[in-house]
């Protein structure tokens, strides 16, 4: 019985909403849009569904490709450049939207989180903190496209959160 859920493949359960992490040799479903790890009991097609049914009911109608987007976003959250994975609490990704929602507030350019809030803030923690603490800073994304694309993300999200709102009155 356990036996069948080490067979996972993230290919065959995408069209559910999850891709699979590798977690102390195992291999686990992991939700593309909650990034939540599934036990390895819940492998089972059925119980997979009623995930995506019951925690992203506005998402059930979504095709595949949709999820496989999410996934390669999931993918690269979970990889450096150098294509090891990383093992931080996720505070760098919570940081980065907040700047890109402050940039989207502002209706900054979103070139201004590489060109001048990165540099500023990577000069002020090596003031106070040292240079080993602003080197930290460089796991925040600031391209021009991660800023858009977190945009997206976050508008997307408050998409979800009002048609979840509007669906509970009616």
């Amino acid at each position: 019985m356990a036996s069948s859920g080490k067979k996972m493949h993230s290919e065959s359960y995408i069209k559910f909403g999850l891709t699979s992490i590798n977690k102390q040799g195992k291999d686990l479903p992991q939700c593309v849009i909650g990034q939540k790890v599934l036990s390895e009991g819940s492998m089972k097609p059925s119980l997979l569904k009623r995930h995506l049914s019951s925690c992203h009911p506005e998402l059930s109608d979504k095709d595949q490709s949709y999820f496989e987007r999410k996934a390669l976003v999931l993918k690269r959250i979970r990889f450096d450049h150098t294509g090891q994975v990383h093992d931080q609490n996720g505070a760098s990704l919570r940081a980065s939207y907040m700047v890109t929602l402050r940039v989207a507030q502002n209706k900054d350019p979103h070139t201004i989180v590489e060109t001048f809030v990165s540099p500023c803030c990577k000069y002020i923690i090596s003031c106070f903190f040292g240079e080993n603490a602003a080197q930290k800073l460089n796991t925040l994304p600031s391209l021009n496209d991660t800023v858009h694309r977190r945009i997206c993300d976050l508008s997307e999200d408050i998409c979800n959160k009002l048609l979840r709102k509007s669906r509970k009155l009616l």
